[in-house]
């Protein structure tokens, strides 16, 4: 049986098409927040010009690949993350990582590097620390369900409303659980920095990350580094979806 998110189908491809035309002049390759699914960008599409296509990360153990095991091996799903990116090198694009997919974003950029890529026109993250300080927990993961759901919620590592539903918690457990198993297993590794330019994303009423944590970020790159302090707190894309698509669309000019 097929899955489509709007007419497109989507079955288990990495990065699905937001727009009735994804062959528009510049490609954004979103990456959701742990537990998160290709359609947390879905909102974000419809406000980007008509020259901008967003493409949403299409991870399995969600949405349209609910059924999927979901993915622990985090230098595996770079590699292949990277190989997915070489359709996009025809054209333009943009790394755009929520949350902790920031950080999937990160290494993705570099290991296009690696590989000898185009690189991207820019990497965006939002609501993030920067690789350097970046420590996602090592042991959540193996918590039982009330533990896992206590510490997820006290970080701030879930939308609260959502995660106050029993019924939503026992669909996007398997997946949030997975995620943060993924993310255990980083370990940042000192390399020059980019020379892609890096816009930093934070709401200023973020209790769990200030603009001055973001900074760093400026590290990562020896080209161009801005930070854009919005008026949400954590959940960007929930509260300034409008300036996200903003400053999707003016880094996506070049």
């Amino acid at each position: 049986m097929s899955t489509y998110v709007g007419a497109q189908r989507v079955d288990s491809q990495w990065f699905v098409p937001l727009v009735e035309d994804p062959r528009r002049p510049v490609a954004v390759l979103g990456m959701p927040h742990a537990g998160g699914g290709c359609a947390t960008f879905t909102d974000c599409a419809a406000l980007l010009s008509p020259r901008t296509a967003m493409w949403g990360l299409n991870l399995p153990g969600r949405q349209a690949r609910f059924g999927e095991p979901v993915r622990t091996d985090l230098d595996g799903l770079v590699a292949e993350l990277t190989g997915d990116v070489r359709k996009f090198a025809d054209r333009p694009y943009v790394l755009f990582g929520y949350c902790s997919g920031a950080l999937l974003a990160f290494l993705v950029a570099r290991a296009v590097r690696t590989a000898g890529l185009p690189a991207p026109r820019a990497l965006v993250v939002a609501s993030y620390p920067p690789p350097q300080f970046a420590r996602p927990p090592a042991d959540l993961h193996r918590l039982d369900s009330d533990g896992f759901w206590t510490r997820t919620i006290l970080s701030g590592g879930f939308p609260a409303p959502l995660a106050a539903e029993p019924d939503f918690r026992a669909v996007f457990e398997p997946a949030l659980r997975g995620d943060f198993e993924l993310l255990a297993g980083f370990r940042y590794v000192d390399e020059p920095p980019l020379d892609t330019p890096v816009v930093a994303i934070t709401g200023r009423a973020d209790e769990t990350l200030r603009p001055v944590q973001l900074a760093p970020w400026a590290d990562q790159t020896s080209a161009e580094f801005t930070l854009r302090v919005v008026d949400a707190d954590h959940w960007v894309l929930d509260n300034a979806v409008d300036r996200v698509a903003d400053v999707l669309d003016q880094v996506s000019r070049g």
